[in-house]
């Protein structure tokens, strides 16, 4: 792809021995092609991982591996790790039966976070009476205030 795009061609490098492809501005940042079962060992850093076939990451290895890629950018601010796959079966594969476990965990606990959302905004952005420390109801945004919980920005 990036042999047949000029802009592509422009901004990246292509090194065949070492299945990476360089950024021509910025050598130290690189995408690179990584086998599951490889042997690269702690102190990667990602920024950005797709595993695909994660149905098929069954040995002690491939295993490592995904916790050295999915846990090794921790330093940095925002990464980003994609996992594909198709259905497999049931605790075939213990990491892509962990990763569905977690998934549907968090679906359950979004759809939870929305519904209470959009219950609060019924009520006009108030919570009824007996909720916890506000006021009956008082206003969330007013509470956060009142509470010393205001908009407050994040450091950099």
């Amino acid at each position: 792809m990036v042999e047949q795009s000029k802009p592509l061609k422009k901004r990246f490098r292509i090194m065949r021995g070492t299945h990476r492809i360089l950024k021509r501005k910025d050598p130290d940042s690189f995408y690179a092609a990584v086998a599951a079962d490889g042997d690269f060992g702690d102190g990667v850093n990602p920024a950005f991982v797709v595993a695909d076939e994660v149905h098929r990451w069954k040995t002690r290895k491939q295993i490592e591996n995904w916790d050295v890629l999915s846990k090794g950018g921790i330093t940095r601010r925002q990464t980003l790790t994609i996992a594909i796959t198709t259905a497999g079966v049931q605790n075939e594969s213990p990491l892509a039966w962990k990763l569905h476990e977690k998934t549907r965990r968090s679906k359950r606990a979004s759809s939870r976070t929305i519904a209470s959302t959009e219950d609060l905004r019924r009520r006009g952005g108030r919570r009824p009476s007996g909720s916890g420390d506000l006021a009956q109801g008082e206003p969330l945004a007013a509470a956060a205030r009142r509470q010393g919980r205001g908009r407050r920005r994040l450091p950099h």
